[in-house]
């Protein structure tokens, strides 16, 4: 599926960081806001898992908070649910209906998620599409598709480290020494980094931080 959300939500039951209420097969989607409720069913994550419902290779960092049934990644479930975490850390929750609390550092480290089987960049075991990416050690798993144009060291943001690359390929092209085609960024790729390029990566300079 792939989705994502970061931003608080808050309601009076059934409110999660990205879902309030699933009776839906869901799989390869986080969030990373905090989620309240006035009353019950409240999650990072999800706030009422029905019956039928499945949710796999998802994750959720913020806080839940409500008067009953308040868990760190679910707040109530009674449907599947497998290879999903949430951190202990930083939502403050021990416990939650389903899925697995890991500290901060478990969840900032790529072995744990491709352990249980997440497609991740430079892997083939769990598939070849490439679903996932990660900077280990600074931030959570990253959707590839979420990662902007010009951050190509480490998904954490477009950085000056990206820009080192970015300047060492300037004005190359397929064939020169210092041609790098994931800087040809423009759209469509003309094979040859120059101001089209340089447009898009500062566009998204420091996005992702």
């Amino acid at each position: 599926m792939g989705c994502r959300a970061v931003g608080s939500v808050s309601g009076h039951a059934k409110i999660g960081g990205l879902i309030g209420g699933n009776f839906a097969r869901v799989s390869n989607c986080y969030s990373m806001g905090s989620a309240s409720a006035t009353v019950d069913d409240v999650g990072g994550w999800v706030g009422y898992h029905e019956t039928g419902g499945e949710i796999s290779k998802c994750f959720s960092t913020g806080q839940a908070s409500g008067s009953s049934f308040v868990g760190g990644l679910l707040g109530e479930s009674w449907g599947v649910v497998s290879d999903s975490f949430w951190d202990v850390n930083s939502s403050g929750m021990d416990t939650s209906d389903g899925g697995t609390g890991l500290t901060t550092v478990e969840m900032q480290t790529r072995s744990t998620f491709t352990d249980a089987g997440w497609d991740f960049v430079g892997e083939l075991i769990n598939g070849p599409n490439d679903i996932w990416d990660i900077c280990e050690g600074t931030n959570y798993p990253k959707l590839v598709w979420s990662i902007p144009a010009g951050d190509f060291v480490c998904p954490d943001g477009v950085t000056l480290v990206d820009y080192s690359c970015f300047a060492g390929s300037w004005y190359a092209g397929p064939g020169d020494g210092n041609w790098d085609p994931n800087c040809d960024i423009s759209e469509p790729n003309d094979n040859v980094i120059d101001g089209l390029d340089l447009k898009v990566f500062v566009g998204n300079w420091l996005e992702g931080i």
